[in-house]
């Protein structure tokens, strides 16, 4: 209960569950079974002490079960749905203890040895069976509504439009040679949408929309490179970033919105990533000059000090 997300975790927070483990096992060995009864004996039932056998096992067969339960129910499990996880992995840990773990640590030779191999051989078959179906299925799509179906084809063929997949660069910012959608020309400049590879997710339905309403707009994305002034992202993003451009690349796209007069600009971006990467920073003592919040917030108001309307666009 006292650690949460924010915790700094390995760390300082991991001391206090790794000594009070180790000062657990030393009070409840055989030595100090009669000075500590109480604690102890509990502990030494076989029911829980079977637990402990299978502990391993049931540890290796969890996140797969998890993870392809959430894969295919694609919505958040039902408490029975989560008993039946953990009464099939307990069966998946037991077999897996007995016929694979087991056989190893006592290193048995002969037929024993060949069980273990055959027992081995059916897991990773099944798996692999697993595997082939959800290929040769093509991912299941009748796992989907109709809606959501349609939905990502039309997403798909949208994403062939050079103009939305090519991203754009600080030479291509200061030029103001930036993609233009929606409605053509004579048609009104109305928006920009800025931000990273989350700003060319949305694109396709921001076109739509500005066909639909007779409006143009333009588009400037690069990946990993938030839509923020005067922030140089966690250099762990070095490869897809603008990087050192950063700044540069986001006073350009600032000069071209009021060049070109528009009025409206959505910011889009993966915000929990550059969050998260500053705080990275800061634990390892280089905070950044200045944080991503900052200059988000430098952003906004130099925009509305444009007369511009900032939309962000949420996660």
């Amino acid at each position: 209960f006292l650690l949460t997300k924010e915790t700094p975790f390995p760390g300082l927070a991991a001391v206090p569950p790794c000594v009070g483990t180790a000062l657990f096992i030393l009070g409840t060995s055989s030595s100090a079974n009669a000075a500590l009864p109480l604690l102890a004996k509990p502990f030494i039932w076989r029911p829980i002490i079977f637990i402990g056998l299978i502990s391993y096992s049931l540890y290796l067969w969890h996140w797969p079960l998890v993870a392809f339960s959430h894969y295919w129910a694609l919505e958040d499990l039902t408490l029975m749905y989560r008993f039946g996880i953990v009464v099939v992995g307990i069966v998946l840990a037991v077999v897996s203890w007995r016929f694979v773990e087991t056989p190893f640590r006592k290193r048995r030779l002969g037929a024993s040895r060949h069980v273990m191999f055959a027992w081995a051989g059916v897991g990773l078959l099944f798996i692999s069976c697993l595997g082939l179906v959800f290929v040769v299925g093509k991912g299941m799509p009748n796992r989907f509504p109709l809606v959501v179906y349609a939905f990502d084809q039309a997403k798909s063929e949208a994403l062939h439009d050079n103009r939305i997949t090519e991203p754009v660069d600080l030479e291509a910012a200061r030029a103001g040679e930036v993609p233009r959608l929606g409605a053509p020309a004579p048609a009104p400049l109305r928006l920009l949408v800025w931000g990273d590879s989350h700003a060319r997710s949305i694109l396709p339905a921001v076109v739509r929309a500005a066909e639909e309403n007779n409006a143009g707009i333009l588009t400037a994305w690069h990946s990993s490179t938030p839509p923020v002034v005067d922030y140089v992202p966690h250099p762990k993003f070095a490869g897809f970033s603008l990087g050192d451009d950063c700044p540069a690349y986001a006073r350009a796209l600032i000069d071209l919105v009021a060049d070109q007069g528009i009025g409206d600009v959505l910011l889009a971006a993966r915000w929990s990533g550059f969050f998260e990467a500053d705080r990275e920073l800061s634990l390892s003592g280089s905070p950044p000059q200045i944080g991503v919040a900052e200059a988000l917030i430098r952003t906004t108001e130099i925009l509305e000090s444009l007369g511009v309307n900032v939309w962000i666009l949420r996660e």
